[in-house]
């Protein structure tokens, strides 16, 4: 909602009056399944009770996952929780998974993504910065990515966190 925020406030602020039912999309779909496997996968409870739908192209995703380079590794959190506020404004999501990791940062924000769709670094800019905030560790310590699950890249985020600000304050 931050993305649409900034893009177009007045047609959020339209839906968020009215809400509708959405047309339900086989992408979010592939990409719930894909990101409910992975936490059953790692054995991390969510919290909710959610129902499970298997796509037929969810074994495909869980193959790639598998010969991938987050295959062997344990996350530190599935499926995280955060609100957090921004220029007077609450933020609120789901960050996809959260690694220990060595080199340039010692924590590493992951959004799986299941499809090769454009995706916008100010997601990133805002999980990296609520999973410093909630962890109380310094912001440059924690680095955020994108990971193409079929094709195993990961792209690190480029753009400043300031970013969250920045957007947060378009808005003013």
């Amino acid at each position: 909602q931050l993305m649409q925020l900034r893009d177009d406030p007045q047609a959020l602020a339209e839906q968020l009056v009215r809400r509708m039912p959405r047309k339900p999309s086989s992408a979010a779909s592939l990409g719930k399944a894909f990101h409910d496997w992975v936490q059953r996968r790692f054995e991390i409870p969510s919290g909710f009770d959610e129902f499970e739908r298997q796509p037929p192209a969810l074994q495909s995703l869980i193959d790639a996952f598998e010969r991938g380079r987050f295959a062997s590794r344990t996350p530190l959190a599935c499926e995280v929780p955060f609100s957090m506020v921004v220029g007077g404004f609450q933020i609120r999501g789901r960050m996809d998974a959260v690694y220990r990791w060595e080199g340039e940062f010692d924590e590493l924000v992951v959004d799986w993504k299941t499809f090769d769709a454009p995706a916008d670094e100010l997601q990133l800019a805002v999980y990296r910065r609520a999973w410093a905030e909630a962890r109380g560790i310094a912001l440059e310590r924690v680095g955020a990515a994108f990971y193409h699950v079929r094709s195993d890249r990961l792209v690190f985020a480029s753009a400043p966190p300031e970013l969250v600000d920045a957007a947060a304050q378009l808005q003013r």
